[in-house]
């Protein structure tokens, strides 16, 4: 197995009918115990143009209550949003993917895959973990 070959199979991963955590586990064990590969979780379906439109809905809520300092910290989580948006807009992401660049892992969720949501869990708590190991990742 090399990086292309683990790059390709999680690829098709994202959209199998017989996916499982304990295939992606296997994976993402060689490419981080073997390959000194890092991940990282990019969470557009998270942080997309519906939550933007939902965030800039509550500061203008806020803003008319005269809440000030409430609206201040939802325009920062805009911000970070919009960050998100155009990001995914440069380097044209439209749907969810795997890349390795510098021993770097990303998984770039859109949310439109078969397998996001489950794929998304095991990075995430995988994430959490610091460092990272697969050996700390339990069900």
């Amino acid at each position: 197995m090399n990086n292309d070959s683990s790059l390709n199979e999680l690829q098709t991963l994202l959209n199998s009918k017989d996916y499982s955590d304990k295939k992606l586990r296997k994976i993402l064990k060689y490419l981080m115990d073997e390959q000194n590969i890092r991940i990282e979780l990019i969470d557009y379906s998270t942080f997309s143009g519906e939550r933007l439109e939902i965030l800039h809905q509550e500061k203008v809520r806020l803003a008319s209550m005269q809440k000030f300092n409430e609206a201040a910290i939802i325009r920062e989580m805009e911000k970070e949003c919009e960050a998100y948006i155009d990001s995914r807009k440069e380097y044209n992401i439209e749907s969810s993917c795997f890349k390795i660049w510098n021993d770097w892992l990303f998984y770039f969720c859109i949310g439109n895959s078969r397998n996001d949501d489950s794929i998304r869990k095991v990075f995430k708590k995988l994430i959490s973990i610091k460092p990272y190991t697969i050996e700390d990742y339990n069900e």
